[in-house]
Formats: C-alpha cells, structure tokens, sequence
C-alpha cells in the first residue's frame, strides 16, 4: 500500500488506524509495560495532529535514515513519475565533475532547458524522466547517487518559493515518507515512554538535562527554519544517547 494516499482524505480515521495496526506489529513481542500500551491512541492523536515532526525532517535534508523513510517503497515512483526534475547550475557542475565533463556537455547530453517563475536559481531540468534516465529499472536504484541533483536529494522536501521563507513537505500519494516518519515517531515516544515507566529516576535526570539544553517554543519559532530543524534534531539525538547512558548499565 501507498500511505500517501491516506494523506488525501479529509478524515485521518484511517491513517490512525493504519498507524496505530502497524506500530502493534512493531512492538508485538517487545517487553512494553501495558500503561504503555494503553495511551498508544493519545500518542497517535497527538503525532497525527502535529504533523511530521520537524526533527525528522532535519534528518532527510542531511540524507540520513533514508532506508527508514521509504520503507515499503516500490519501483521508485518519486523517480519515474515527477516531471520536470528541475537542476540548478551548482547540479550542473557537480555531475560534470562525476562525469569528468565539460558542464556545456552534461547540459547538451542530459538536460532541457527550464527557467521556473518561483524558483530563480533553477535553469534546467533532467531531459528524461518518466522514467528517469539515470534511475535503473530492474533495482529502481539511481545510477548516480552520489552526484544526484539536489532536489533528488531532499525529496519530498521542497524549497521555498520566491517571496516565501519556508521549506515545504509535499506528500504524494505515492509516498511513504511521511507515514513512516510518524511511525518511527510514534516508535520513539513508546520507548521513552517504558523508560520513564521502568527507570523513573533516571528518565527523570535525562529529561532535567534535554529541558536545560532545549530552547523554548517561543524561541524555537523565532529561528529560521534549517536552524530550527538543526537544534531539534541535535537534541533528540542527545537524549537518545543520554538515556542508553543513564539506563543500559541498570538492566
């Protein structure tokens, strides 16, 4: 199934359900005290409410858990679907210099002229893309990963448009990015919450030194965005690290 397409209903009562099925798979067997299990509803209903959280996000720019996010992914559809896969000169130059060829070459071999009225700093885009040329079709694996155009590279995240400063996160009805984001969330509060259920104390000091290290909400929001998710991301990964630390030596 393609979780996209439970994006596109006005009522998110079957996202919620599909979420809630598929995190119960998950965790089937693991050792979650049954508190825990009962508030998976209430976490769900808040994940879903707030949206794709920020942090995650912060983590596909940079190019990490990609596996994660697109997992149950098919044939590549992000690939071979979406035309025009737009290029900006720094593209150019980075597959010239993967290709070790001219940029005049990798524009005359591979691209198409495209100027966008909402993004300036695009002039060009992939020649072939339903499929795409460099996408292989028997592993649906991009030939040219490492020099990948960078929208190719923070899919579904799309720039901000011209006038406006915000990244934004489309969600195709393809796409599993998103469904999966909220469910690897919805996986990490489970946790920490066994933790808090199992090592009080310990959860209790961890969470004293995230608060102190954390910005507030209102500063939070005063930030420009890739800062924003930056932090975020940094500190969720610090609290990951802080409650192996405090926790792990008590089993």
């Amino acid at each position: 199934m393609a979780y996209g397409e439970l994006y596109k209903k006005e009522d998110n009562t079957e996202l919620k359900e599909t979420l809630f099925h598929q995190i119960c798979k998950v965790i089937e067997d693991a050792d979650i005290e049954d508190s825990v299990r009962e508030q998976i509803p209430e976490f769900i209903d808040i994940i879903v409410d707030n949206g794709v959280p920020e942090y995650m996000l912060s983590l596909l720019a940079e190019g990490k858990h990609v596996d994660l996010f697109c997992d149950g992914c098919t044939e590549a559809p992000c690939c071979n679907l979406n035309d025009p896969i737009a290029v900006t000169w720094r593209d150019v130059q980075r597959l010239a210099k993967g290709y070790g060829i001219s940029n005049k070459k990798v524009i005359k071999k591979y691209l198409d002229y495209h100027a966008h009225p909402d993004y300036p700093g695009i002039k060009y885009k992939i020649k072939s893309v339903t499929p795409c040329q460099w996408n292989d079709p028997e592993t649906f694996r991009c030939t040219i990963y490492d020099i990948r155009p960078n929208v190719c590279r923070a899919y579904p995240i799309t720039p901000a448009k011209k006038g406006e400063s915000n990244f934004n996160m489309g969600v195709a009805s393809y796409c599993n990015v998103a469904f999966n984001m909220m469910k690897q969330e919805l996986l990490v509060w489970i946790v920490r919450e066994n933790l808090k259920a199992t090592h009080p104390k310990e959860f209790a000091a961890v969470q004293e030194k995230i608060d102190a290290m954390t910005p507030s909400k209102e500063e939070l929001m005063e930030m420009p965005q890739l800062q924003r998710w930056k932090i975020l991301s940094e500190v969720n990964e610090q609290m990951g690290k802080l409650l192996e630390e405090a926790i792990i030596p008590h089993e």
